[in-house]
């Protein structure tokens, strides 16, 4: 049987005996902001997930940290504001994690001349965008020529584009930015632990909450973890996305889930030097081409989830290859497509007869809601990556009224790089600097114990690598490491099947898995790893 990391240990025993001032469920984004307000406003705050963190909706954005263009055509003024405030937080908070990306939007001929009304669009929307908070990061939105477009994406078709704009936005690893939330809300002394559901909430005799009861899904838990115990608290956060709507009964609203799907290329195939904007013809969408260092991604979908599975599909991957394709000078192929993933967005609709219901999911607002039932149950449910920090804060201020307090919001001044300043002093350390951020030190150390051999060369994945994310970042499976902390599944997913037994092995060695539990971990992955990209369990690399 599996053992019990040493810290997820230590932390299980705290959940068991102490009191709480609230418990936080879910263990994305959403969550792991809430779980930082709390303890930096003075609550005994602890989070559970029923999952990995990260694992479910928070693993598959766009990665984007920005303000929405497109949410100044829909006049959600507002809401772009806050988003680009919110931008310019997370680039001072965690400049290791947040960077500055450029996107470039071509602008199309017509009959031969440029479509003047298409541009002047564009060109009143990007300066909405200046004024709403693009100037906070001391750069505005510039004009170029076509040339200069096709030399940032060099597979553009430059005999339909007239010339284009660039406008300043932020890229993050999304699983890195709920990593790094975590770790800096367990300094300030909050309690995190995955692979830990919530079964059910234990209310006292007025209906007011009083505990949850959480049952461990970690094969390695002890017998009182793997029965269920209860965690003691006055109120719950309610962080689970799309599974929110279990504590909305009576609200005037409803969780519309959307799925989005992204795919990935070699830069090889797809050579990207900064991302795109490219338009989807026959449609009003827009999608993004961005590079991610060996890669570029192109996405995403934006579809009503329906009664269907949360999978890619090989219609999603059609869609995404036609629409990027109509722009360039060769079409992709679906054999260039080296990993795909998808998720799920809890978006808000309202329950209202006298209006009417948008048909497309794209139509939907991305503003939060919270929501505070008569048990003490604060629900979070909405919003975007790029505004988690102001959705804690929003759920947080919720907590204060439900508790009589008035705490103070400091999140806005925190720092989430672990080492501010800190770059790389060589090829090894840019390496992991390059994955890690400001937390390269830490797993640097865990190099140095275990040793350089890589169980991958291509890669240049160490054994020390995979002890530093079981003993640092709570992973436990070999999903977690391949598809969540490192990203090879999601990128290179053929890469990732031949790494999978050897991930496995080193996790075998770390946590004491068994034989039948290590064929498990990989078992599940090759499951994870085909609802992401459609036959990519049976890849191999370089076949």
């Amino acid at each position: 049987m599996a053992q019990l990391p040493e810290s997820r240990a230590a932390d299980l025993e705290r959940l068991r005996n102490e009191e709480f001032d609230v418990v936080v469920i879910g263990g994305g984004i959403t969550g792991a902001g809430a779980l930082l307000e709390a303890v930096t406003r003075g609550y005994r705050a602890a989070l559970v997930e029923a999952g990995d963190f990260a694992s479910r909706t928070s693993s598959a954005s766009s990665k984007l940290i920005h303000g929405g263009l497109r949410y100044l055509a829909q006049r959600e003024i507002r809401l772009v504001y806050e988003n680009l405030a919110e931008r310019s937080i997370l680039m001072r908070a965690a400049p290791s994690l947040v960077s500055p990306l450029d996107f470039v939007i071509p602008l199309p001929r017509r009959n031969g001349a440029l479509d003047f009304s298409y541009a002047a669009t564009y060109s009143m929307v990007l300066w909405g965008y200046d004024l709403t908070g693009g100037f906070r990061i001391h750069r505005r939105h510039r004009r170029i020529g076509s040339a200069d477009a096709k030399s940032m994406l060099p597979t553009l078709d430059a005999s339909k584009v007239a010339s284009a704009f660039v406008y300043p936005d932020a890229w993050c690893d999304d699983v890195r930015l709920v990593l790094a939330v975590i770790a800096a809300a367990r300094r300030a002394g909050g309690v995190a632990v995955n692979y830990l559901p919530a079964a059910e909430l234990h209310n006292d005799g007025r209906g007011a909450v009083r505990a949850v009861a959480v049952k461990g899904a970690y094969p390695g838990d002890d017998a009182a973890t793997a029965q269920g115990f209860e965690i003691r608290t006055r109120a719950i956060i309610n962080a689970t996305g799309t599974a929110a709507a279990t504590f909305l009964d009576g609200a005037s609203l409803a969780i519309r889930p959307a799925k989005g799907v992204h795919i990935a290329f070699p830069q090889t195939a797809l050579p990207a030097k900064t991302a795109a904007v490219l338009p989807v013809p026959g449609d009003s969408r827009t999608i993004f081409v961005l590079p991610w260092n060996d890669y570029t991604y192109v996405g995403t979908t934006d579809t009503d989830l329906g009664d269907e599975q949360v999978a890619t599909t090989e219609a999603d991957i059609s869609y995404l290859l036609e629409a990027a394709s109509a722009s360039l000078v060769e079409p992709l192929r679906r054999e260039q497509v080296s990993g795909a993933w998808v998720g799920v967005r809890p978006l808000v609709a309202d329950i209202d007869p006298s209006k009417p219901v948008p048909e497309r999911t794209k139509d939907l607002s991305r503003r939060h809601r919270v929501i505070t039932s008569d048990q003490g149950v604060i629900s979070v449910i909405g919003g975007k990556l790029t505004t988690f920090r102001k959705m804690g804060k929003d759920a947080i201020d919720a907590l204060d009224k439900l508790a009589g307090r008035k705490t103070a919001s400091v999140s806005a001044r925190l720092k989430l790089d672990v080492n501010p300043g800190a770059r790389p002093a060589n090829r090894q350390e840019a390496a992991l600097f390059l994955r890690y951020g400001s937390a390269a030190a830490s797993a640097r150390e865990f190099l140095e114990m275990a040793g350089p051999e890589n169980v991958s060369g291509n890669w240049r994945i160490s054994a020390g690598e995979i002890d530093y994310l079981v003993a640092r970042e709570d992973a436990l499976t070999v999903s977690d490491v391949l598809l969540r902390r490192l990203r090879v599944g999601i990128l290179d997913a053929a890469a990732a099947v031949d790494l999978a037994p050897l991930v496995a092995t080193r996790l075998s060695e770390r946590l004491g898995m068994s034989g039948a539990e290590s064929e498990e971990s990989i078992t599940r992955f090759r499951a994870d790893l085909e609802r992401e990209l459609p036959g990519s369990s049976s890849l191999r690399a370089g076949h």
